[in-house]
């Protein structure tokens, strides 16, 4: 019996990270670290729970060889918060008031990533 391989259900392509992210509910910013990004959202390793709905504001700054860095900030909305099994917590964040402008810059940010990746 052949195996197919698994189809990725994520419409937008990602760009894996691992550096910090100043994060967290408007009210009380947490520090956590992001793991991968989108045009859309991210996901981000926090210490602590935080609540699905929360909505929490993002800075995340990102840095290509030979490229002006990207600064993306917007208020985020927590769509999953799951344990993580070596400690911690992995959110969903949907990218909720991103400019039209920036989500294009980030988008050709992520296939500059990809393209190096190749």
């Amino acid at each position: 019996m052949a195996i197919s391989p698994v189809r990725e259900r994520r419409r937008h392509p990602r760009m894996k990270l691992d550096r910090p992210l100043d994060s967290g509910p408007a009210h009380d910013r947490k520090a956590c670290r992001i793991k991968d990004i989108s045009p859309i959202g991210a996901a981000a390793w926090v210490p602590e729970a935080v609540d699905e709905m929360t909505l929490m504001a993002v800075r995340i700054e990102l840095e290509l060889p030979d490229r002006e860095p990207l600064v993306v900030e917007c208020q985020a909305v927590v769509v999953r918060c799951e344990e993580n099994p070596d400690g911690g917590y992995e959110l969903g964040l949907y990218f909720a008031d991103l400019p039209p402008q920036t989500r294009e810059e980030l988008e050709r940010f992520i296939a500059t990533s990809v393209d190096l990746d190749a």
